[in-house]
């Protein structure tokens, strides 16, 4: 995972913890976020400011954001791999009959850009929140990050 992947999953997990759910306005923020990954995601530094911006006016989700990136963090290297989304949840994410399949050399490359792409639709969805929620695969990490008490 790169940068950009390690701060979206931690988006995606924080959205899926985010009581309540985000207003229109941050919604319509995050909307211009995914259009903007999607149209030029080697910006990223670019883009990873206005989501930033977005995160710190937003207290609910920034927490819940700082607390995605420090479970990610601590993970341990071993559990790493297993943060990607599989070919299934990859379908399921994008409501595809037929399987994502994966081709290449670099398999850990094409998983890193399914997280990129996961995230601009769940960022341009008009529920980010909601849509989170629904995800197989955001489900299975929440619980692989989750510290045990």
């Amino acid at each position: 995972m790169n940068a950009a992947s390690d701060t979206l999953l931690a988006l995606l997990l924080a959205l899926n913890n985010l009581e309540p759910p985000m207003s229109a306005e941050d919604n319509a923020k995050l909307f211009e976020i995914g259009e903007q990954l999607e149209l030029d995601p080697d910006d990223w530094e670019f883009i990873r400011e206005g989501l930033m911006a977005i995160i710190a006016n937003n207290p609910q989700l920034e927490q819940q954001f700082q607390m995605s990136l420090n479970q990610l963090a601590t993970l341990e290297e071993e559990m790493k791999p297993q943060l990607s989304p599989t070919e299934k949840e990859i379908t399921q994410a994008f409501d595809r009959s037929s399987s994502w399949e994966i081709r290449g050399e670099d398999k850990a490359e094409v998983k890193t850009e399914a997280i990129v792409k996961i995230a601009i639709k769940v960022l341009k969805d008009d529920q980010p929140t909601k849509t989170t929620k629904t995800l197989n695969w955001i489900k299975r990490v929440d619980k692989l990050v989750q510290p045990d008490y």
